[in-house]
């Protein structure tokens, strides 16, 4: 006996649909920039429920990403909070700085003279002419942050090297014709695997241009295998960087409107008052006339002190407008918006605006925490730094003003970031000193992120230094150590390097007392 399959209709009430009973009814009828997870996108206000693909693929389309791109780019331009956003997450991460990691060390030396030569010139290192190995980073950072990627075309110059040509965003375009039925989606084309094989880069209105993928790197900051693109930094950001926006303008309105009005009468009566100004003593302006059109109202000027009086009727009375704003309330509410920013962005709030509200022991968290976001996003950075040093470096040994490395792996390469940021430097350069020192610690690395330069080459330098302040001294009769300080005995002075004292405590409950901290009989610490 066979058994019919029972059909089961999802039975639910308009009031159980709330907003959406068209999008569930109709979802044809409706335009295709309703369907998605960005908010941002929405060209109406909150409460319209946005929903999700699930397919990572089709979650943002060209729609889309043109409109967070607007709308992100807007708020770049005009919101203050917004532009110290996307300032600060680049001035937290800085500059990378490469060290080659061979096994040919004085190839090494040389590879990095030689890229950072390269490099360190516009006009050599970049199509433009206009930015450098650091200006690099910093606009592709900026750019990223704001558009959600860019597009690097390694590049060949007249001379043979390396060169690098960098385009925005809206300049990532699928050719005109060819549609994800071709393998492509919002300007990449992929592979079966979903791996990039070619970009599209507009050149001129109407006109685009096919980029291997072997020649060019889609910089973006979250790669994702099953989404093309990249996304902004502020893309969760939109509608609060719109809201504060709002807040400031119409609390500008407000006291703007209190100022310009200052005073509000109030009538229970339509009577005519005699004037104020004869009460006192004063005449009426010259031409004033007695009967103005509103015989409820006139104005007089106080003879000698050129004051203006207004005139009541009896049961009228005058108040001053005294604006509270902007409230307490709606500082608090936009102090958690901002937090919103940040925390979308991996920050804490008080990183982005306002660490000064910290004491040290929530300080010193906070930055461990901010160590750890800036170690994620320099991985991720390292991708794309590799590409950029190998097509360089590769091009320099090409042409032949680097030679040949003895090394198979010449690719092989290290990447140092500025100084992490921290309360106490005395403290953890004592502490960096002294594991240099017992071996534990990279000199490199340390010199990198503070003075930008090897160990290597801070000790040639300071030789240079001693051997001509001999020579001064010798030409001069002044004695090396007058001259320079600290020259003799100097290589005892590092056994004696201990970290500093711990700080004080500036918690909150113990800043200000005015005293310190004693133990062992008193003693200061």
């Amino acid at each position: 006996m066979k058994r019919r399959k029972r059909k089961y209709k999802l039975r639910m009430n308009k009031a159980d649909l709330g907003s959406m009973p068209e999008a569930l009814n109709q979802p044809r009828t409706l335009p295709p920039q309703m369907f998605g997870g960005i908010q941002g996108a929405l060209p109406w206000a909150n409460g319209m429920l946005y929903w999700p693909t699930l397919d990572d693929a089709a979650e943002m389309d060209d729609y889309d990403r043109a409109a967070v791109m607007r709308a992100a780019r807007y708020l770049y331009k005009n919101s203050g909070v917004i532009r110290k956003a996307v300032r600060d997450i680049w001035l937290l991460q800085g500059c990378l700085m490469p060290i080659p990691t061979t096994q040919d060390r004085d190839w090494n030396r040389k590879a990095r003279a030689a890229f950072l030569a390269r490099v360190a010139s516009p006009a050599a290192f970049d199509v433009t002419g206009k930015l450098s190995w650091k200006t690099m980073q910093a606009w592709a950072e900026r750019k990223t942050s704001i558009d959600g990627d860019c597009l690097c075309v390694l590049a060949r110059g007249l001379d043979g090297g390396g060169m690098v040509a960098w385009y925005s965003a809206p300049k990532i375009i699928t050719p005109p014709g060819l549609s994800k039925e071709d393998g492509w989606n919002q300007g990449v084309k992929t592979n079966a695997q979903g791996r990039p094989v070619a970009y599209g880069l507009e050149t001129a209105p109407g006109r685009c241009i096919v980029i291997p993928a072997g020649c060019a790197i889609l910089y973006q900051r979250d790669p994702d295998p099953a989404v093309p693109r990249g996304e902004s930094d502020l893309i969760h950001a939109i509608r609060h960087g719109v809201d504060i926006a709002e807040i400031h303008g119409f609390t500008k309105a407000s006291v703007k409107l209190s100022a310009a009005v200052g005073f509000v009468e109030t009538k229970t009566e339509a009577d005519k008052a005699p004037g104020m100004a004869a009460a006192i003593g004063g005449k009426k302006k010259p031409g004033c006339d007695e009967k103005p059109e509103n015989p409820a109202q006139s104005f007089e000027v106080v003879t000698g002190g050129g004051a203006r009086v207004v005139s009541l009727a009896p049961g009228r009375d005058l108040k001053a407008i005294y604006d509270q704003r902007p409230s307490p309330n709606v500082a608090a509410f936009i102090r958690d918006l901002l937090a919103e920013i940040a925390y979308g962005v991996g920050l804490d709030a008080e990183v982005l605006y306002d660490i000064n509200t910290l004491g040290s022991a929530a300080a010193r968290l906070i930055l461990s925490k901010l160590r750890r976001w800036i170690d994620e996003r320099k991985d991720a950075r390292e991708v794309y730094m590799n590409r950029i040093y190998r097509h360089i470096v590769a091009l320099e040994m090409e042409a032949g003003r680097l030679p040949r490395c003895k090394d198979p792996a010449w690719e092989n390469v290290s990447w140092v970031g500025q100084r992490d940021l921290t309360i106490d430097l005395g403290r953890e350069g004592g502490l960096a000193i002294n594991l240099i020192r017992e071996g534990l610690a990279d000199a490199d690395r340390w010199t990198l992120a503070t003075e930008g330069m090897t160990a290597e080459s801070i000790l040639d330098r300071r030789a240079d230094l001693l051997r001509r302040a001999h020579e001064i001294a010798e030409s001069s009769g002044i004695p090396i150590t007058e001259l320079l300080p600290g020259a003799i005995g100097s290589t005892h002075a590092a056994h004696d390097v201990h970290p500093g004292p711990p700080p004080e405590d500036d918690e909150p409950e113990n800043a200000g007392n005015g005293e310190k901290s004693k133990r062992d009989g008193g003693e200061n610490i």
